[in-house]
């Protein structure tokens, strides 16, 4: 999982593998060992109407509509977006980068539309 955040934007990208397993078990987690403590990101569907997110401190949580994941995990949609508390919250599946730095980047990403 992939984190981008900006003043007015959360933003993750989610490899192939970790689309199926939100898609099946209804949540992901990714934890970031900081010292003294860690940064969870937790991203989970529920029942919400649109995306929403929360920080208590230490851990991340961004919720998705369930159905929405749904259909987002067995289709070719991109991605998943909506506003909280005026912040853009953009859930989207990662694709191949073109000129990767590191060749690990690609690693279990959806091939680039833009390749084709």
């Amino acid at each position: 999982m992939k984190l981008r955040l900006t003043a007015k934007s959360v933003r993750l990208r989610l490899t192939q593998p970790e689309v199926k397993t939100l898609g099946e078990t209804g949540s992901l987690e990714e934890c970031i060992p900081l010292a003294p403590e860690a940064l969870r990101i937790r991203l989970q569907s529920a029942h919400t109407p649109g995306p929403a997110a929360s920080f208590n401190g230490r851990e991340l949580t961004v919720e998705l509509p369930a159905g929405d994941v749904a259909a987002w995990s067995a289709s070719e949609q991109v991605g998943i977006e909506g506003d909280c508390r005026g912040v853009r919250i953009l859930v989207e599946k990662d694709f191949e980068c073109l000129h990767p730095a590191d060749p690990e980047e690609n690693t279990n990403t959806y091939p680039n539309p833009a390749s084709r």
